[in-house]
């Protein structure tokens, strides 16, 4: 189609070719006389009267002609087989960017509930803190009648009965306390409490007036230089306490003789003033 649209017209006269063709062309041209050099500058031709030289490069146009048409046909390929998979790469971004938008709405409300969650298990923490001290502080009024005596002898096979016997003839005779006034306490609950290989165990003593409670106690101070000891009763929390202030208690009189302290339940006064670890 392209080599009917581009028939050469063979009246049409030429100019000559470029002076490099020619070079090329008649590399053994004679110039000896103008008519020769004349006669020879004149361009062959082919049947149609074309010089060879503008046959050739009609060719190389036709060619680069037929090269554009197939390279842009292959385009037209190319952006027909293409377009289809940019329109689905399109809708495949929409489909991502609506679930990535869904993903962030949701990533949002579950960080809000974890935040809720964090909220409430700091007020469960709290909960159970306040729990464990108001246990605590049932636990220390439950013994608050309570004294505990060491070191006093004990019998195999003893029973609560003779126990008792024993914690009030020790009151009487090892702490010096008036017969009289030891016959008229009245104990709730005397026994002894802890491992039985490691004798004598200890006793707790449930008075049951607070006054008569305090009075062996302030007593107790009689116990000095011996093996004995009388001691109030506390459950485990305040006296794992009461031990860290005794040792802090040790360290204070050590470093200020004289100093005035005293420990009274889980706190620690110093000349008059409670201790903050």
């Amino acid at each position: 189609m392209a080599a009917q649209g581009t028939e050469l017209d063979s009246t049409f006269t030429y100019p000559p070719p470029h002076h490099q063709f020619m070079m090329q062309a008649t590399p053994n041209l004679i110039t000896s006389t103008p008519s020769q050099y004349v006669q020879q500058s004149i361009s062959p031709t082919n049947q149609s009267g074309v010089p060879f030289w503008a046959q050739e490069l009609l060719n190389n146009v036709q060619q680069l002609t037929y090269r554009t048409v197939e390279i842009n046909n292959k385009l037209e390929e190319l952006q027909q087989d293409v377009r289809p998979k940019i329109h689905n790469i399109q809708d495949n971004i929409t489909v991502l960017r609506s679930e990535m938008s869904q993903i962030s709405l949701e990533i949002k409300h579950i960080s809000e509930k974890t935040e809720k969650l964090e909220s409430t298990i700091l007020q469960m923490e709290d909960a159970y803190i306040q729990l464990k001290e108001d246990m605590v502080n049932i636990k220390a009024r439950s013994m608050s009648n309570n004294l505990i005596f060491t070191n006093i002898p004990e019998d195999q096979n003893e029973n609560p009965l003779d126990t008792e016997k024993k914690v009030r003839w020790f009151m009487v005779e090892i702490m010096k306390l008036p017969a009289k006034m030891v016959s008229e306490f009245q104990l709730e609950r005397v026994n002894r409490f802890g491992d039985r290989r490691k004798s004598p165990r200890k006793i707790c003593v449930q008075f049951l007036n607070r006054k008569d409670k305090d009075e062996v106690r302030y007593n107790a101070k009689v116990l000095k230089d011996t093996n004995h000891f009388v001691y109030e009763q506390f459950p485990t929390e305040i006296e794992d306490q009461r031990r860290k202030l005794v040792k802090v208690m040790k360290q204070k009189r050590l470093e200020e003789p004289g100093i005035k302290m005293k420990l009274v339940y889980n706190k620690l006064y110093i000349n008059g003033s409670e201790y903050k670890a």
